[in-house]
């Protein structure tokens, strides 16, 4: 019979509210300390799925063997959203139940272009948001003011699931 594998113990290093939870390949997770000691009950690993870190571990139920993600585990829900973009950071004021769509609305820009929303057209921009359909918002003589379009029409249309070019309304000087 195999011995079995005891958890890695939790650490409490960053004061009195938050953990880290040691994952495989050095990294590390979040969590707020009072879910160290039952997230302690197993041995998590980082997990990596399109392109970002997740900290997972595998759970028995019977003789079936799953794997569960630590945000799913910490609040007992399936669809959840890191609403800083951190999916190692599985802090419950970090994490809140959303929607497929709501979800993918609060991505970064992941593409080749510098602005979310926003395209060459000429010597133009335009901006476009998705919402249902593409919404055409304007042509722009600077990248930057399509790109405030964006924002204007993300926070107005997807509201605390929006994801701004310039978060908080902060703009960069060109």
């Amino acid at each position: 019979m195999p011995r079995p594998i005891l958890p890695r113990p939790i650490e409490i290093p960053i004061g009195p509210s938050i953990a880290y939870v040691p994952l495989t390949q050095g990294l590390y997770a979040l969590i707020d300390r009072e879910d160290a000691e039952r997230v302690g009950e197993f041995n998590w690993f980082s997990h990596c799925r399109n392109g970002n870190y997740y900290a997972a571990t595998n759970m028995r139920n019977g003789d079936r063997q799953r794997t569960v993600s630590l945000h799913n585990y910490v609040l007992g829900i399936k669809w959840i959203d890191h609403k800083n973009w951190n999916t190692l950071d599985d802090r419950r004021s970090n994490l809140r139940q959303a929607t497929f769509a709501e979800n993918a609305r609060n991505r970064p820009n992941r593409g080749l272009r510098k602005y979310k929303g926003v395209r060459p057209n000429g010597n133009k921009w335009v901006a476009v948001i998705f919402c249902g359909k593409h919404i055409y918002l304007g042509s722009f003589a600077t990248e930057i003011e399509a790109a405030l379009s964006y924002d204007k029409a993300a926070r107005e249309l997807h509201g605390a699931f929006s994801s701004p070019n310039f978060p908080g309304g902060v703009q960069c000087n060109q």
